[in-house]
């Protein structure tokens, strides 16, 4: 496997020390977001390893087991819909919540729903991305 590259302020290991805290990782290429997305789930107990590319989050999703995946859908190189794929056969069953700002699309995502647990439209508010995060990370499996 090829070694991963940390997004700048992506520190892994800090969010691994996090032992008991559910562990997320957020996927999402503007830097902006992925930062005010990382402040809100910290603030909530997640533990959260944020990656600006697909192709990290590749990497990240053979190294460690995660309890719930965000991803933005629109990324240069490798889509949100192949990190939700991916999510779902490295850890059989983990949740994906699916970011996008592309109306067009979403009526092909909610047909096509296997890989994704969640569609969360933009523009969207931190609570309601926060309570979707709750949701499925703090409900038990299958309730949600």
């Amino acid at each position: 496997m090829t070694p991963i590259t940390p997004t700048q302020g992506t520190d892994y290991e800090a969010a691994e020390r996090k032992s008991g805290h559910p562990l997320i990782l957020l996927v999402d290429d503007e830097k902006d977001i992925r930062e005010l997305l990382t402040e809100m789930l910290e603030m909530r107990g997640y533990a959260v390893i944020a990656v600006g590319s697909g192709t990290e989050a590749l990497g990240c999703l053979e190294e460690y087991p995660f309890d719930l995946v965000i991803t933005d859908l629109g990324m240069e190189g490798t889509s949100g819909m192949e990190v939700a794929r991916m999510a779902k056969t490295a850890k059989r069953g983990t949740p994906v919540i699916l970011i996008t700002g592309w109306a067009e699309s979403e009526k092909e995502l909610e047909e096509n729903t296997d890989d994704i647990d969640r569609l969360v439209s933009k523009p969207f508010s931190l609570t309601e991305l926060g309570n979707a995060v709750d949701d499925f990370v703090k409900s038990p499996p299958g309730k949600n």
